[in-house]
């Protein structure tokens, strides 16, 4: 067989020690094996990772968070500043456009009104008409 299926079986049966050593220690209330070398290996642990935890409580996860809304917090308003510019720019052009389009149809002088015009002025009288007719048909 392989060496992994012996190191499957080891870590099986560790765990299965270990859970039943744990579950007799909690029972018992107290340690049971190698309780003191255990005790003082909690003691080192502890004093070492004491300021770490105090950095983390107190420094740590709520600042970490306290920022990340801060800064969100702040492309959001950015945001929103832009996009109410480009909003307010936009009804000023808005606004603009519709006093020129009054403009243009008080004064009533548009490219198809000033196209009709020049039509009526430039239009042949009723004998230029009938003389044009007259040299078309003779040609």
């Amino acid at each position: 067989m392989s060496i992994a299926f012996y190191l499957m079986l080891a870590s099986g049966f560790l765990l299965i020690t270990l859970f039943f050593l744990f579950k007799a220690e909690s029972v018992k209330g107290r340690r049971v094996v190698l309780g003191s070398v255990r005790g003082a290996l909690d003691l080192k642990l502890s004093e070492h990772f004491k300021d770490k935890y105090l950095w983390r409580k107190y420094i740590g996860a709520s600042s970490v968070r306290l920022l990340f809304h801060f800064v969100l917090h702040h492309v959001i308003s950015a945001t929103l500043f832009i996009i109410k510019s480009v909003e307010d720019r936009l009804r000023k052009l808005k606004r603009h456009n519709r006093l020129i389009a009054k403009n243009i149809s008080s004064t009533g002088s548009s490219h198809l009104r000033s196209v009709a015009k020049h039509k009526e002025e430039t239009a042949l009288s009723p004998e230029e008409k009938e003389a044009r007719n007259e040299r078309s048909l003779n040609d």
